[in-house]
């Protein structure tokens, strides 16, 4: 497929001017882990993904790629509630819904969800989250860690269409 064909979305924070502040000022991790509340942190992230999913697609765009789609966005709110409040991922996960329901958000869904797994184990998959990052702290671990483990339950429960090891592609 030629590259003209396909239309690449970028991370979130480039559709939303308070995430993009926060990326330029270096204070995104400051704001994510401590300074937002929950119903803040979802509504910044879903409205961020919902602008990118509602950008107008290039002329001849046979096929939209983005970086991070609805179900990993909604993996991360959770996994990020989770680390903040050092519940467990099924306390974490009544939290995003209520918060949900309650204001009203809309979760971008794609036709086609790809999960990009970083290694045959939750083990594998948490290290090299973690070996990407020049450095890391304990929340930043931990937050990896249950992330990787709410990705997992999404694709036990056959949320995506498709599922690529990355560790089997050279």
């Amino acid at each position: 497929m030629p590259t003209k064909d396909v239309d690449l979305r970028s991370d979130i924070h480039k559709y939303d001017d308070l995430m993009n502040d926060l990326m330029t000022k270096n204070t995104l991790k400051d704001w994510w882990f401590t300074n937002s509340s929950h119903e803040e942190l979802i509504t910044v992230i879903m409205r961020a993904a919902n602008k990118r999913a509602n950008v107008a697609a290039k002329d001849n765009t046979k096929f939209i790629i983005y970086d991070r789609g609805g179900l990993m966005l909604e993996a991360v709110c959770i996994a990020t509630i989770a680390c903040k409040e050092k519940c467990n991922l099924t306390e974490a996960n009544t939290i995003y819904n209520s918060i949900i329901e309650k204001c009203k958000i809309s979760i971008p869904h794609e036709n086609i969800r790809i999960l990009l797994k970083h290694g045959h184990s939750l083990e594998d998959s948490i290290q090299t989250s973690l070996m990407r990052e020049h450095e890391y702290d304990q929340v930043y671990e931990e937050y990896q860690k249950l992330l990787q483990k709410q990705l997992q339950i999404q694709e036990l429960n056959n949320k995506y269409t498709d599922i690529i090891n990355v560790t089997d592609k050279s």
